[in-house]
């Protein structure tokens, strides 16, 4: 069963504060959220907030943009120079992935499953944020490419450069990109010393290949419930038509080769913190967690028969009132364009056009003046 995770952050006090940062299933935080009090701050557009594919930028938010008793649950990319600052007392949480298991669902997901061009040009009629087929489409060429002819591609001709691609980052260090890392830096004392410092912010790094054990952890930290934790199941499982050829492909130990030589960051980053997931598990007890494993499988399986048994009970804090002004459409639009976010389809030519569907998804500030303006950059 592939049990998803997205690529959410999350802060959390019981009563906790979260940021989490490709989070499992941004259900159960905000389930935790909704049980809490802890409201969520709301990304512009989609599901993308904080300028994405920028590091995270505190007023490319939907207005009132407020911060205070408020999580990050939004896909966003981790800005570890703003955001543990503007969060203090908050618990930072992600989560991780096997690389080559993440690029296949990222492939599958962004190109794989749009066999033909109507098919996605559907999806882009139902869903216009995400660049849909990018970056892997403008590599190879065309749609309906397997997963491994795209790596017979990759090493014969290298990946072009990122700003001829919308989007490359989908396609090199991926995971590294998203926690805030420069993903075209290969220097391995650069990756270690951003790891340590990634260690050193997230309260718990996840892993999804021990997703139980990692929610079992989770709870621990927030000091809550592991009924607060349950997500639907059938919410993490890939429908059938996206888990096509590529999940069960073979792969030549050529192909393995060249993925791994453009994504040294996310495997670094897949052994360290496994690694310390493990020494977590240690120090908690491996009879302890067998336990609590099974008990949280329990819960996950009775709730599936009967989610009336998971039922939370929902507080509201009062909100208080807008610390940052929002980023005008310009702004946004420049900072998209210079992060490799700029696309022939989705949502920055809507942007770009001036789109009123578009449009209404931010408000511009009746009183923008430059001295008054929060912002960081």
């Amino acid at each position: 069963m592939d049990k998803g995770f997205t690529r959410e952050d999350f802060r959390a006090d019981r009563k906790q504060r979260f940021l989490a940062e490709k989070i499992p299933e941004k259900t159960i935080f905000k389930r935790y959220g909704d049980e809490n009090g802890i409201g969520a701050a709301i990304p512009y557009y989609g599901s993308y907030g904080g300028g994405y594919p920028a590091r995270f930028q505190p007023q490319f938010f939907k207005p009132p943009i407020i911060f205070t008793n408020q999580s990050i649950r939004c896909h966003h990319r981790f800005n570890p120079d703003i955001e543990p600052g503007l969060f203090p007392g908050a618990k930072f949480f992600t989560s991780i992935r096997e690389p080559f298991e993440a690029f296949k669902s990222n492939f599958n997901y962004h190109y794989g499953r749009f066999f033909n061009e109507k098919n996605l040009e559907r999806r882009e009629r139902w869903c216009t944020v995400g660049c849909w087929g990018e970056p892997f489409r403008s590599i190879v060429g065309k749609l309906n490419v397997s997963a491994a002819e795209y790596l017979d591609v990759v090493e014969k001709k290298g990946l072009p450069a990122d700003e001829k691609t919308p989007w490359l980052f989908r396609a090199k260090n991926f995971q590294g990109f998203e926690l805030g890392m420069d993903h075209n830096n290969f220097d391995i004392k650069y990756i270690y010393d951003e790891i340590l410092r990634l260690d050193d912010i997230f309260d718990l790094v996840m892993v999804q290949e021990y997703f139980f054990e990692s929610l079992v952890l989770l709870a621990e930290e927030l000091c809550t419930s592991f009924k607060t934790l349950y997500a639907s199941t059938d919410r993490m499982v890939s429908m059938p038509r996206l888990k096509e050829k590529n999940s069960n492909a073979k792969f030549t130990d050529q192909q393995m080769k060249t993925f791994r030589k453009d994504n040294i960051q996310d495997y670094a980053i897949y052994e360290f913190f496994n690694k310390t997931l493990w020494e977590k598990i240690d120090r908690y007890g491996h009879e302890r967690m067998k336990k609590d494993v099974e008990k949280l499988k329990m819960i996950y399986k009775e709730c599936d028969e009967d989610e009336s048994l998971c039922g939370i009970e929902k507080r509201r804090e009062p909100s208080g009132k807008a610390e940052f002004d929002p980023g005008t459409k310009k702004e946004l639009l420049q900072l998209m364009a210079e992060n490799g976010g700029a696309c022939a389809t989705g949502v920055f030519p809507k942007l770009r056009a001036g789109n009123q569907q578009a449009a209404t998804m931010w408000t511009e500030s009746s009183h923008d003046s430059r001295e008054a303006r929060k912002k960081i950059v």
